[in-house]
């Protein structure tokens, strides 16, 4: 359900570390997001957008459902830290709960405040 995102390539030298997160897919809107501690967000799915996530900094607890015809038919749930990357699929319910956490939200597609298309 939860598709983790191995590094694929990692240079350290005396001016710092370059990390390679996420080298596939076509992306179209790309959102920081900044969550306080104790807080739930999202709850929902999309039928189309692919959705990866980059944890930027803290923990993040995330249960996923697999929903098919409007029903529940698997869950999963997992622990997500700073550096992670990940993509959660189309028809895959997605629940936040984290301390102090900030993130990038990639979209495959962009935010039409007209059709949110969540569900």
């Amino acid at each position: 359900m939860l598709q983790i995102k191995s590094k694929y390539f990692q240079n350290n030298d005396d001016r710092g570390t370059i990390e390679g997160l996420i080298n596939t897919g076509i992306w179209r809107e790309i959102n920081k997001v900044s969550s306080a501690a104790a807080t739930v967000r999202g709850r929902h799915y999309h039928k189309k957008i692919q959705d990866p996530f980059i944890i930027l900094h803290g923990k993040v607890e995330i249960l996923l459902e697999k929903i098919e015809t409007d029903a529940v038919v698997s869950t999963e749930q997992r622990k997500i830290q700073t550096s992670d990357a990940f993509i959660i699929g189309s028809y895959i319910q997605h629940m936040f709960t984290r301390r102090d956490t900030e993130w990038l939200n990639i979209l495959s597609e962009p935010f039409d405040t007209n059709n949110p298309r969540f569900f």
